[in-house]
């Protein structure tokens, strides 16, 4: 793309007017759309309200893009290349749409901000599925406060950031689901998920996710609230520096399985897996599972409650060290039908 000759060259400024009304008076109800276009310049639609759906297919916006508090019925860059050397290749901070497609594309950018941020926006979907965001200074993701009517697609997703906040930051947000399956999320000094305080109107999908990330859990789901059920089957949490998954006060509605290979490797004096606090209404299953911390407890389970069965079979294993013991405080009260491994 970067390799494009003036051909395939728009300028910003051009589609920025095409959606103000000044060059298109009546414009098609099937909006702007292109393919495989190059952008020169950073896009500027901040606070734009417009009817017009904005579609750029596989096209590269060597300037990015920025939508700050912009309304638009739908946006999709999907397959597209957005860089920024000092802001965000996609800054959409409060942005309004019925559906945000970046699903295929890559991001690059190397800010604070973070490489994609929409902290604050209202969607009805929002598909980031088998993109690529990379931020060496911040989060690759930044959707702290965010709401998703739908969905969130992140499954496949390839995701590098850094910084204390979290690689792909979720916290305080509402979605309606939220799918990582297969996505690989790596945090460079904090998180590869942060999620605290996130609340998923129904289930939440980690199967065969891998989370790696350093500080307090490669994966934070403090304070957060899930109203279906928690899957991390084949997922793989590392931390070098402290929990695998951290989740004090962790609300599932219905189950958690963390099973059929499930990996989880801490280093530290909190639990691998940090449960303390949580309440799960259905099974929590571990069958199969692998939880490893060298220096301290495997499973940390303080005041853990769950409706139904607590399974640690099935090849189950945990190994911890210093004075705690591998698998440590569980609250027998509120655990009903218990089998231990």
């Amino acid at each position: 793309m970067r390799g494009w000759d003036v051909s395939r060259t728009i300028r910003a400024s051009v589609l920025r007017d095409i959606l103000r009304g000044r060059i298109v008076q009546d414009p098609d109800p099937h909006g702007l759309r292109l393919r495989g276009a190059r952008v020169t310049g950073r896009l500027d639609l901040e606070y734009l309200a417009s009817s017009i759906f904005v579609e750029l297919i596989d096209c590269f916006l060597d300037g990015g893009l920025t939508a700050r508090g912009a309304r638009l019925p739908l946006l999709s860059v999907a397959g597209s290349l957005l860089e920024h050397r000092s802001e965000p290749a996609l800054y959409a901070a409060r942005f309004s749409a019925s559906a945000l497609f970046l699903d295929r594309a890559t991001f690059i950018a190397s800010c604070e901000n973070g490489a994609v941020r929409v902290a604050g926006a209202h969607l009805g979907q929002l598909d980031i599925y088998d993109a690529v965001l990379r931020n060496d200074c911040g989060p690759a993701l930044s959707a702290e406060g965010a709401q998703v009517e739908e969905v969130l697609y992140l499954n496949g997703l390839d995701a590098m950031g850094a910084g204390r906040d979290g690689a792909v930051v979720l916290a305080n947000s509402h979605l309606g689901g939220l799918n990582c399956s297969k996505a690989t999320l790596r945090g460079e000094y904090g998180p590869a998920l942060n999620a605290n305080g996130l609340q998923v109107d129904h289930d939440v999908d980690l199967r065969e996710f891998t989370a790696i990330g350093g500080g307090i859990g490669a994966v934070r789901l403090t304070g957060a609230h899930i109203g279906g059920s928690l899957e991390c089957d084949e997922a793989e949490f590392r931390n070098d520096s402290g929990p695998a998954l951290y989740a004090d006060r962790l609300q599932v509605d219905q189950s958690m399985f963390l099973r059929h290979g499930f990996t989880a490797i801490g280093n530290g004096g909190y639990g691998t897996v940090y449960l303390v606090g949580a309440h799960i209404g259905g099974h929590l299953d571990c069958t199969t599972a692998d939880l490893r911390n060298d220096p301290g407890p495997a499973l940390d389970a303080y005041s853990l409650q769950v409706g139904q069965g607590m399974y640690l079979g099935g090849g189950f294993t945990a190994s911890g060290g210093g004075k705690a013991v591998a698998v440590m405080r569980v609250q027998r009260s509120g655990l009903r039908r218990a089998r231990p491994g």
